[in-house]
């Protein structure tokens, strides 16, 4: 059953605005773009962004073994271009550093990040990858901007 449901016995709207919009022509605001709080830079050469990994959501994480036998441990992901820099390849133990913690974790050398990026997921206690994020604020919406973070990587 899918929103809206303008009666009771509506059976769901699989498409919502198909032909037009509700109010006849969409709103489109754009807005001022602001720089975010934090930019890589001379000793936090990397960009670290996080996100979600579709197997694994919330605190589900930790307490289901299915899931857990998938994909149970964190693995950052790194441009190939900076893994030859930095020596490591797919399975090695790197150190991500940023100015307000650390975390140890394993790599996964790919092109779904550009050069110069790392990305991690914010699932497992033992990598505090949200304990690396940036305590910069969006000024209109107040959240944190966890997609933007300076960091420096190093083999372990």
């Amino acid at each position: 059953l899918q929103w809206p449901c303008p009666t009771l016995d509506h059976p769901g709207t699989p498409v919502l605005h198909v032909g037009k919009f509700t109010r006849g022509l969409g709103l489109f605001q754009p807005s001022e773009h602001i720089p975010p709080g934090e930019m890589p830079d001379e000793e936090y050469p990397f960009l670290l962004s996080t996100g979600r990994i579709l197997q694994h959501y919330n605190v589900t994480t930790p307490y289901s073994k299915g899931l857990s036998s998938i994909w149970n441990k964190e693995m950052s992901e790194l441009n190939p271009l900076d893994a030859e820099k930095l020596g490591v390849t797919t399975g090695d133990q790197i150190k991500v550093t940023s100015r307000r913690g650390e975390a140890v974790t394993q790599v996964k050398v790919t092109d779904r990040v550009l050069p110069g990026v790392i990305w991690m997921s914010f699932h497992y206690n033992a990598t505090p990858t949200n304990a690396l994020t940036s305590s910069s604020l969006d000024p209109i919406t107040g959240t944190g901007e966890y997609k933007v973070a300076a960091v420096k990587l190093e083999k372990v």
